[in-house]
């Protein structure tokens, strides 16, 4: 868990960079140090006051002048000091003309800002520049005035040249590190910035900034070293050490040191509940909530009204599984939420608050009560009204208290906020086929195939439900979809082989059941299916379908009056006697089996087949008293051989329901769908 988010660098040059009235006082301070003359403070021109004697310039050349203000000097320091005839930079003009003429514009640039003419004192200052190239305050009052007209590409020439005539003075430096900073060019700011803290390595603000900048160009390691210096230099500077401590467990992955640094902090400051803020994310970063909530909880004692604590007090209990005191948590936030004085910061707090009873709410549902999760939905929901997560958690809460009016009502307050919410979207839709409105679920769930075409477990629901409202092709269409997804799977070829052969399509259905067939080829219903189609089309294997059929389900009766058919407009009588004399000789006797086969023959008048056929199966197995019985009785009456009489109906022709088959089940949306072929007579599987 990082301890704080990721910062964009306009963030971070926003934050960290200083006004211009602060950064005249870094300059003044900086210059004192290296006995340089600092610039005049320009930022806020308003406020400054005007030069009342000409000492506040003095030419090249010329000495400064014993008439000075010293009002006025102790306002605003000189802006342009008395050169001391050593050096370049100090260098007179050709004549004294020329230094005549510098003091004259000095004295209309300075009443001009007094009159708060900034473009006319700039107009001034660069023909002093002009005459005086090489002076040192003059470039700098131009770099401030162009700053302070927000034009850094203009100020950056004249910090440059102050920086190549001052090379012991931090300011100029620090002042073009800010102009590279306002464009935007934070590469540019780094070797300007190194300069200053080289000439001024205790200024914390250039070292801050630097540190700043090197995070923002990916230099972790060296931001981490600027802020280390600067929690090693000035123990209590708690910033510093919770800048050292992200950088140390977010960007170079070193909790150790990330907790030493928050620790020093913790001992300097121990009223400062930052560094126990973050020293508990630490640790539940580091998997270790006991000790984040034990420290966060000594942070809630020594500070009990900073409101940041109980959420992240909250969090580390809720991952130490202390449900209970997790609640108390977040309800001492909720007691001390901020009080909005504002349109902006009444939004602000019903965000807070809104989050703050979202996770509570979460809670209350881990603790098994939903009618408390409910409530504390609701509140979220009315506080942050843009929102979809709350009504989503409504619903589900309303669902466990029971109340599916508040939960469908809620479903769709938080589709209509965002759409694409798949899985609210198939709530609703099961919601709606649970109360029958099987057009509001056949809608749904069209949605929900849009979002999630893969679900085969959304598919089949939907399946069911345009079953319900009799849109047999689209129910195909969707089991056609199903088998595409799941082609080894035989469920969705048997379900589009029932709707074919509902909508009389013989051809196709037998297709269906054939590829069904293939994936389990010992499917009973599959077998069923596929032999009843082929006996209606008059398939040649037909037959064999159906001695397959009895081979694994001899307790299915209608199948053996299908096979006689099939076989005597087949051919094959003869083979599926023997077929029938091995398979009624086998095991235990079947006598309703015999039966069946008995009623087909008399019904045909075949009763030499039916004769032969029990003389087979007696001699296969002399113990079959049934088939013996049959036999010695069989000159005397057919009919006194059934021992079961039945009404057989034709091969697929309607027939009774066998053992095992089940009827046409009503739809039921549970997470383990059952699938359920329409009502035909079947073997059980």
């Amino acid at each position: 868990m990082p301890l704080r988010p990721n910062q964009t660098f306009n963030f971070i040059a926003a934050s960290l960079a200083l006004s211009l009235v602060a950064e005249g006082a870094l300059l003044w301070k900086l210059s004192q140090s290296n006995g340089s003359v600092a610039p005049a403070i320009i930022a806020n021109l308003a406020a400054t006051p005007a030069p009342t004697s000409a000492s506040f310039f003095v030419a090249p050349g010329v000495a400064p002048s014993s008439q000075a203000s010293d009002s006025a000097s102790h306002l605003i320091p000189p802006v342009f000091s008395a050169p001391n005839g050593k050096g370049k930079k100090n260098a007179a003009p050709a004549g004294s003309g020329q230094n005549a003429l510098a003091k004259t514009y000095f004295e209309a640039a300075t009443a001009a800002l007094a009159k708060k003419d900034n473009r006319t004192a700039l107009e001034n200052f660069r023909r002093v520049a002009q005459i005086a190239p090489d002076n040192l305050p003059t470039r700098l009052n131009l770099a401030l005035l162009y700053l302070g007209a927000n034009q850094p590409a203009a100020a950056i020439p004249h910090l440059q040249k102050a920086a190549q005539l001052d090379r012991k003075s931090a300011a100029p430096r620090f002042q073009l590190a800010q102009a590279y900073l306002a464009l935007k060019k934070p590469a540019l700011a780094m070797a300007p910035l190194e300069e200053v803290v080289k000439l001024a390595p205790g200024e914390r603000v250039a070292r801050a900034l630097l540190a700043q900048v090197y995070l923002s160009q990916k230099r972790p390691r060296d931001a981490y070293a600027q802020w280390g210096i600067l929690a090693q230099s000035q123990p209590r500077d708690v910033e510093a050490h919770l800048q050292a401590a992200t950088l140390a467990a977010d960007e170079l992955k070193r909790p150790r040191e990330a907790e030493k640094w928050l620790r020093r902090a913790q001992n300097a400051t121990p009223k400062d509940p930052r560094a126990a803020l973050l020293l508990g994310r630490l640790f539940l970063g580091q998997n270790q909530p006991r000790e984040a909530a034990q420290t966060l909880s000594l942070a809630a004692k020594n500070s009990p009204n900073v409101f940041d604590i109980y959420p992240a007090l909250a969090n580390a209990r809720l991952a130490a599984g202390d449900l209970s005191g997790a609640r108390g948590a977040l309800q001492s936030a909720l007691s001390r939420v901020p009080v909005a004085k504002n349109d902006a910061q009444k939004l602000q707090v019903a965000q807070i608050e809104g989050g703050l009873r979202l996770t509570l709410g979460r809670v209350w549902g881990q603790s098994k009560k939903p009618k408390a999760a409910k409530q504390e939905f609701e509140r979220a929901a009315a506080l942050l009204p843009r929102d979809a997560e709350p009504r989503s958690l409504l619903a589900l809460a309303a669902l466990q208290s029971g109340d599916k009016k508040t939960a469908r009502n809620a479903l769709q307050d938080a589709l209509s906020l965002d759409p694409r919410r798949a899985a609210d979207r198939l709530t609703l839709a099961q919601l709606f086929a649970q109360n029958q409105n099987w057009r509001a679920a056949d809608e749904q769930y069209a949605a929900y195939a849009k979002l999630q075409p893969h679900d085969k477990l959304a598919l089949t629901q939907w399946a069911q439900v345009a079953a319900h409202r009799n849109h047999r092709e689209q129910s195909l269409q969707i089991w056609s979809q199903i088998a595409a997804l799941d082609p080894k799977n035989p469920l969705p070829l048997l379900q589009s082989g029932v709707i074919l052969r509902t909508l009389k399509r013989p051809a196709p259905a037998l297709a269906a059941f054939e590829r069904a067939l293939q994936l389990r080829p010992n499917d009973a219903s599959a077998l069923f299916e596929v032999a009843r189609l082929q006996s209606t089309l008059k398939k040649p294997g037909a037959a064999l379908t159906w001695r397959e059929l009895i081979a694994i389900q001899p307790d299915y009766l209608p199948a053996y009056a299908a096979l006689l058919d099939a076989s005597q407009r087949s051919g094959a009588e003869a083979s599926t006697r023997l077929f029938l004399a091995r398979q009624l000789s086998r095991g235990k006797e079947n006598p309703r089996a015999l039966s069946e086969i008995l009623r087909f023959y008399q019904q045909q008048n075949r009763s030499a087949q039916a004769k032969a056929l029990l003389a087979d199966i007696v001699q296969r197995n002399p113990k079959a008293k049934t088939a013996r019985a049959a036999l010695d009785s069989f000159g005397a009456s057919t009919s006194g051989v059934s021992t079961s009489p039945r009404n057989a109906p034709a091969p697929g022709g309607p027939t009774a329901l066998p053992s095992g088959a089940t009827k046409k089940a009503p739809l039921r949306l549970h997470p383990e769908h059952r699938l359920h072929l329409e009502s035909t007579p079947q073997p059980s599987n």
